[in-house]
């Protein structure tokens, strides 16, 4: 969508642009099919795999002369597309901003802020790219300071991006968020077939996993009569039955009336996922802290009751964009389990949720990117 916005039109002092998407070399993708759909979209668009390569400050200052590296970086990570090092564009947008550590400012460079998790959760701190050690997170936020823009779509991680990871006010910017629907519309018939609790989850420590498994207990003490789904990344970790040790297995095998009605389902595809969601009825958001999540308009288009956890960004987004939510603080688990017995009386009786949904126009985000696209090409 972002390619096709800027493929398509002339801007001042920039004029026809081409876009080269980059992806990380994993095994996930479907390469052919991608670039299929990049030509789709224009002639302009292509998509380049590549690998981050981790070099020492002094080497990349004799391999990138006149490059901006971060001064305070120990090591700079550069993206290695077996060519060019990216070198061939002229402006560069980093869409995933935890996990590339310290990046070799070959070109001006905008980066996306989609939250800054170990300023809420201490928890957040550690483990594999969740957003990773100290040292790396330190490593990053030196080279966002440096870039010609760091980008929220919320404004808690927006003011964060200043506050917590020092990048001067005038280069932190606020966007609106991508919200386009990504499968086909669901049949009305199908919602609330299979009446269920969808948790949308992941293993990270901030989806607040032992409070989540107390909330459920206290659902069923309280007579709620649902059974439990659990989807997203790496959520087989959640399952007591694999051996895992993660803490939300742990919480779900000291909970045996809750396991008994749940069902971990993994990471279905987008169309078995939407169908599953409208079946269900209530999809459950329950977090300690993070920049939203795209899950909500996943169940406005599915048509479910959305149950979520209170907290600034989540707020934004659903009052920004029309999405009804039944809230309860994330530390609450008697106040969740009360949330959850709501949506499931709303689903028993009938009742649609009152969803109102505004997306975000290509306009919209013609207008927010175009100031960025300019920084960059200013610089």
């Amino acid at each position: 969508m972002f390619a096709r916005l800027f493929t398509a039109q002339r801007l001042d002092g920039v004029g026809e642009m081409s876009v080269v998407i980059g992806l990380p070399d994993f095994g996930t993708y479907d390469w052919p099919a991608l670039r299929r759909r990049a030509r789709r979209t224009s002639p302009a668009v292509s998509v380049r795999p590549f690998e981050w390569r981790k070099i020492g400050r002094a080497a990349a200052s004799t391999l990138f002369r006149g490059a901006k590296l971060p001064l305070d970086a120990s090591v700079v990570r550069v993206p290695d597309d077996g060519a060019s090092a990216f070198r061939d564009a002229d402006g560069w947008f980093f869409m995933g901003s935890h996990t590339s550590a310290s990046v070799a400012w070959l070109r001006p460079t905008a980066v996306y802020c989609a939250d800054l998790l170990p300023r809420r959760v201490s928890a957040a701190n550690g483990g594999y790219q969740f957003p990773g050690d100290r040292g790396l997170l330190a490593e990053t936020m030196i080279a966002w300071r440096q870039a010609e823009c760091v980008f929220a779509t919320t404004p808690t991680s927006r003011d964060d991006a200043v506050t917590y990871a020092g990048v001067p006010p005038d280069r932190a910017l606020l966007t609106p968020l991508q919200t386009e629907r990504i499968v086909a519309p669901v049949d009305p018939a199908v919602v609330g077939s299979d009446p269920a609790i969808l948790w949308v989850t992941n293993n990270a420590s901030h989806k607040n996993h032992r409070a989540a498994v107390a909330a459920l207990r206290r659902y069923v003490a309280a007579g709620g009569s649902l059974s439990v789904k659990v989807a997203g990344f790496l959520t087989k970790e959640l399952d007591p039955a694999t051996g895992s040790d993660h803490e939300g297995a742990r919480a779900f095998a000291a909970a045996p009336e809750v396991l008994a009605r749940t069902t971990f389902v993994g990471e279905p595809g987008n169309e078995a996922f939407a169908a599953m969601m409208a079946a269900s009825g209530i999809v459950w958001h329950n977090v300690l802290a993070d920049n939203g999540t795209l899950t909500s308009f996943d169940a406005v288009h599915a048509g479910a009751h959305l149950v979520s956890s209170d907290y600034p960004p989540q707020r934004y987004t659903c009052e920004r964009h029309g999405i009804e939510a039944i809230w309860h603080p994330a530390r609450d688990p008697d106040a969740a389990a009360a949330a959850l017995l709501e949506a499931e009386r709303r689903l028993r009786q009938g009742q649609p949720p009152r969803h109102a949904l505004r997306e975000t126009t290509d306009e919209e985000l013609r207008r927010a990117y175009a100031p960025i696209i300019a920084r960059l090409a200013n610089a």
